[in-house]
Order: C-alpha cells, then sequence, then structure tokens
C-alpha cells in the first residue's frame, strides 16, 4: 500500500468542469423554463461551460450577469440564488473523485490520531497534532494551537501526503 496512491490525488480538472457546466447548465434551463426564457438547453450547458471556466466562485449575481450576456436573459434574485453555491458543487464533484481514488488506490491512514505532526499553513511549517481522520477523502484533522487553535473546537484539514511526523 502506498499513501499517496498508485496515481496522484484528484485536482479539479476540465472533465469535472464539464460535469459541473451540465449540472448549473440543466439547472439555468430549468430557471428559464419557470420564467418563460425560451432558451435551449445546450445554450445553457454551453454558456455555463464557458462562464464556469473563468468564475469558480460563489458570487451568484455575477454568474447571473456573464449569464444575462451570453444567454440574453434578465436574471432575478431566484437565478442568483442558484448559482451562489457553484463553488461549493464543484467541491462536491471533486470530493466525490477524491473518494473513488482513495477506494480504488486502497489509501489509509499511517498516522494515529494524537500524532504529533508538522505542516504548512501560509507558507509558514508549524507543528500541530492529528485529531481527527478524514479516511473517506484522504485527509487528517490538524489542531495547531500555536495558531489559536483550541483541541475539540477547530483544526485544519490537511492532505495526508502533506503531512510530515515529526521525530519523537
Amino acid at each position: 500500500m502506498n499513501l499517496f496512491g498508485k496515481e496522484p490525488r484528484p485536482v479539479f480538472n476540465d472533465i469535472m468542469i464539464e460535469e459541473l457546466a451540465n449540472d448549473i447548465g440543466k439547472d439555468v434551463h430549468k430557471w428559464c423554463q419557470q420564467n418563460n426564457e425560451y432558451i435551449d438547453l445546450e445554450d445553457c450547458i454551453e454558456a455555463a461551460k464557458s462562464i464556469i471556466i473563468w468564475h469558480l466562485n460563489d458570487n451568484g449575481y455575477q454568474l447571473a450577469k456573464e449569464f444575462e450576456d451570453k444567454l440574453m436573459i434578465s436574471p432575478d434574485t431566484e437565478l442568483t440564488e442558484i448559482l451562489d453555491d457553484v463553488s461549493w458543487q464543484a467541491d462536491k464533484i471533486l470530493e466525490r473523485y477524491v473518494k473513488a481514488w482513495v477506494k480504488s488506490d486502497d489509501i489509509k491512514a499511517d498516522l494515529p490520531i494524537g500524532s504529533i505532526v508538522r505542516i504548512k499553513i501560509k507558507n509558514k511549517d508549524v507543528e500541530g497534532e492529528i485529531v481527527q481522520i478524514y479516511d473517506d477523502v484522504a485527509k487528517y484533522g490538524v489542531c495547531v494551537e500555536s495558531l489559536g487553535q483550541v483541541k475539540g473546537k477547530s483544526h485544519y484539514l490537511v492532505h495526508f501526503e502533506n503531512v510530515g511526523c515529526v521525530p519523537a
């Protein structure tokens, strides 16, 4: 078993953008139908592809304005609210791919809770304690008290492969 997997950890890529664009395009198309905006589903998906590549964020208003320009529609607060979740949806798609990677590459945590480890936070090496293990996404929860975190209340989520053991 290799802690880092046979393949590298998945990152958000073109395949995932395509999947996200299809989801967002369908949501925009549904909104169009409910608001008597007669736009083809494929046009909504194509617009979503071109917009999402440049604006992977949670600013629903900005995204609605982009759809307005691309599709010549009149967005409202409902469409803005629908588009407020784009980065959350992207995170969920990436998480699904990461879970599949963890399972297919049989990745397991090799450090137990309570281990003192070194991680990089804001380009600074710090020591912390593993307080939780997220096996399904290959991450540790690391509490760094020197940065004001309180054990049992907060921790950083750190990829398994970005955690270094501190010698005893």
